[in-house]
């Protein structure tokens, strides 16, 4: 069996998704060199253009986290790099022009539940949900549910859900970003009713916020 370093040879947007089915499970099999590889990753991400190649570059590394293999600096590192990227996110497009897909804000969101087994990612938290909601663009691929998921171990997310709600007396909001935010606090609500993260009573303004919304 290749080596996960070996099985990155090649990668393009064409072989990305043939190819994490490979690095996955030879992540899991046997000891490798997961440092090495996350710094190859890396080194993949910021030589690459192409967006479905960045973007799996973060499944990738999610991948060599959930190995349990990499050394606490590394994890670390690894994390450093997840927050950079999610500050400085503006693509949230979910096909490129060729109709090949990118999961930009899913991906992110996979390797933050890896990371948040080994690592404190409160950093994250607060750049993943700001990355949603500036995001120009409908979320749709099951985004929302992948995202809320994480979410809910942070732990402020009573500070989260009261930046979801309606602001009545505001201008409209752009419809875009609108549905996004509901679309999210929803997956949040839904999720935290079978994970039991949170007191349920933290969605109830949000609830009753959906009832009015309805009601007018």
């Amino acid at each position: 069996m290749k080596t996960p370093l070996d099985i990155l040879d090649g990668l393009t947007a064409d072989t990305c998704e043939a190819k994490y089915q490979l690095f996955y499970p030879a992540c899991q099999a046997a000891e490798f060199a997961a440092d090495e590889t996350a710094v190859r990753v890396e080194g993949i991400f910021h030589a690459s253009a192409d967006a479905v190649v960045k973007s799996y570059c973060f499944l990738v590394l999610g991948a060599i986290v959930d190995s349990g293999q990499l050394s606490d600096e590394a994890t670390q590192r690894t994390t450093r790099f997840l927050e950079t990227e999610l500050n400085s996110l503006t693509e949230f497009a979910l096909k490129d022009e060729k109709g090949r897909y990118i999961h930009y804000l899913s991906h992110m969101a996979y390797l933050a539940g890896s990371l948040q087994k080994y690592n404190d990612i409160t950093p994250i938290y607060e750049a993943l949900f700001c990355a949603y909601l500036r995001a120009d663009e409908q979320i749709c691929g099951n985004e929302d549910v992948v995202i809320a998921e994480v979410l809910l171990g942070a732990a402020d997310v009573a500070n989260m859900l009261a930046r979801l709600m309606r602001q009545v007396g505001e201008p409209s909001p752009p419809v875009i970003p609108e549905a996004n935010k509901k679309a999210l606090w929803l997956a949040m609500f839904a999720l935290n009713g079978r994970l039991k993260k949170h007191d349920p009573a933290l969605f109830v303004p949000l609830v009753d916020d959906l009832v009015a919304m309805v009601q007018d």
